[in-house]
């Protein structure tokens, strides 16, 4: 964690993020649409005193347009189990050059989601290992040369 760059995706209340930037993560950027769960994040932030090492971009990863700053060398996305939208975001974040070509991507769903080899080789991704813990299923991708 050391130095690392991270986007927490689907944020939430930044409970990744923040827990990430207290591990020694330089830098956090938070992505979050939902107004409620934006306040809440803020005033997490704020409570911790993250602001001068973090931003809110107050959107959606699914659709996010344009990047601004470095590419992150760490992507946390904990989207709705079932929605399929921890995948999606991860290659829209790509497309605009928001994820660092060795950035580590971890991706948490329902413990009975599976990521198929093919769809992720389609998207430049490659499974480095899952691990299950309770209800959930932790992917960890890389992203892959060609």
């Amino acid at each position: 964690m050391d130095g690392a760059i991270i986007i927490d995706a689907f944020a939430g209340t930044g409970a990744l993020g923040l827990e990430a930037l207290s591990r020694g993560c330089a830098f956090a950027s938070f992505i979050e649409r939902d107004q409620q769960a934006l306040a809440a994040l803020r005033q997490n932030i704020s409570r911790l005193d993250r602001a001068d090492d973090s931003r809110v971009i107050a959107g959606d990863a699914l659709t996010l347009a344009r990047w601004h700053g470095d590419p992150a060398t760490l992507l946390l996305a904990d989207a709705p189990y079932g929605s399929g939208d921890g995948l999606a975001a991860t290659q829209q974040l790509m497309r605009i050059g928001a994820l660092g070509d060795d950035a580590l991507i971890i991706i948490e769903t329902g413990n009975d989601e599976t990521m198929d080899a093919d769809t992720l080789a389609a998207a430049g991704l490659e499974l480095l290992v899952a691990r299950r813990y309770g209800r959930a299923l932790v992917h960890f991708l890389g992203r892959t040369s060609g």
